[in-house]
């Protein structure tokens, strides 16, 4: 019952049932999506595991390779968004860009390794390599610059900007660095 779809590449779009208007371009691109809508999936495994999320754009090698239900996520580049099961309106650009987040909202990394650790942590702000890599969970953090808060794990509404800036801040709350 699935309509207006397009696959190339062994194995893409191989499960699907009903869902319509997807692009999938790779190996195992978007292999298990059943019943997911409107979604753009280029390269190999990216979006493999997707059955019902929607509205998602993958590009590269592995990317949003775990999301199962997501939707409204952007990744690009390899392994971007790669643990993304459930969480919603990411965008990740550059490899390994936000790759543990599990469920986290709303977050926005770009660069290799930005929000790298984040599983649950919502409405980030990290822009540069390394930037906030170890966050887990903290919320509400706006970082500019290469390895900005690089080790904040759990602290929430800190604001980094520059080379290093708030470097080893681990659970600190309300800070701001420049």
């Amino acid at each position: 019952t699935g309509g207006c779809n397009v696959a190339l590449g062994l194995n893409a779009l191989y499960n699907n049932t009903s869902g319509q208007i997807n692009n999938a371009i790779g190996m195992c691109a978007m292999y298990n999506n059943t019943t997911g809508f409107h979604n753009e999936a280029i390269g190999y495994l990216a979006l493999c595991s997707n059955t019902e999320g929607s509205y998602n754009a993958a590009i590269g090698r592995e990317v949003l390779k775990a999301n199962t239900t997501g939707t409204c996520n952007i990744a690009i580049g390899r392994c971007a968004l790669h643990d993304n099961t459930t969480g919603t309106e990411n965008v990740a650009v550059g490899e390994a860009a936000l790759n543990n987040n599990d469920d986290g909202v709303a977050n926005i990394a770009i660069g290799k390794n930005a929000l790298f650790k984040t599983t649950d942590g919502g409405y980030n702000t990290a822009v540069g390599g390394s930037t906030l890599a170890c966050n887990v969970g903290g919320d509400r953090n706006t970082t500019i610059g290469y390895a900005a808060a690089l080790k904040n794990a759990t602290g929430n509404y800190n604001t980094a900007g520059g080379y290093n800036t708030l470097y080893h801040n681990d659970d600190g709350e309300m800070n701001t660095a420049f």
